[in-house]
């Protein structure tokens, strides 16, 4: 699944410090053949327009934080290999004194009757929130592609696919920045980092091994 406002990479208000090329995770990816659909079909519904349906959906937290400095939403859906059906969402804010976190989650079993539990407030740890702040000041994290959601084109002309790995909303605000967008994979990239760093603050999950997309990709790409 899945964005939102314009300039730069996705959502950013602020030009981005790097390139794509600069940055590990993206610089062998074709920004310019991006997907832009559901399942890559332009007969399904546009990838920004999902992403804004989610990205506009209010928390019902009580919030302490009145004037964050910077805020994270983030829901994650199980991936294909996965053995924990489990859907699960935080939502951050972060002001001078630091983060207030919240999460929930659900069984993914039927999408039409979701049993979410209550927000529960989580308490990072002093790594842990070191870590969240250093991905959000990552430049490469602002230069991401907004939606990894079927298969990318790389400029050497090869394709990656990431179909098994968990399929990842992302809203993300820090400072004057803002990215939003939608990735199908484990922890590629500072977005997977963030990712990781956020489901074992807040579930006790273990950390996946950050992951790039290499030039070697996985097949080649169909003439089309």
């Amino acid at each position: 699944m899945a964005v939102g406002l314009t300039v730069a990479s996705g959502c950013n208000s602020a030009k981005t410090a790097v390139t794509p090329a600069q940055c590990p995770a993206w610089q062998n990816i074709d920004y310019s053949e991006l997907p832009t659909h559901l399942n890559d079909d332009p007969n399904d519904a546009l990838l920004e327009g999902v992403w804004k349906n989610w990205a506009a959906t209010e928390s019902d937290v009580s919030w302490g934080i009145d004037d964050p400095t910077s805020t994270i939403h983030f829901i994650t859906s199980p991936g294909g290999l996965t053995t924990d059906p489990t859907i699960r969402e935080i939502v951050g804010r972060r002001s001078a004194a630091g983060w207030e976190i919240y999460a929930r989650s659900t069984p993914a079993s039927s999408p039409q009757s979701l049993q979410w539990t209550d927000w529960r407030q989580v308490r990072l740890t002093p790594q842990g929130e070191r870590r969240i702040n250093s991905v959000l000041d990552d430049p490469c994290f602002w230069a991401a592609p907004r939606f990894l959601d079927g298969e990318v084109r790389l400029i050497n002309g090869r394709g990656d696919s990431r179909p098994d790995g968990p399929s990842t909303g992302y809203d993300v605000r820090h400072h004057s920045r803002r990215w939003g967008g939608w990735h199908f994979s484990w922890s590629l990239g500072p977005q997977g980092q963030l990712r990781s760093i956020l489901l074992a603050e807040a579930f006790g999950l273990p950390e996946g091994v950050d992951d790039d997309i290499g030039p070697n990709g996985w097949f080649d790409w169909p003439n089309r």
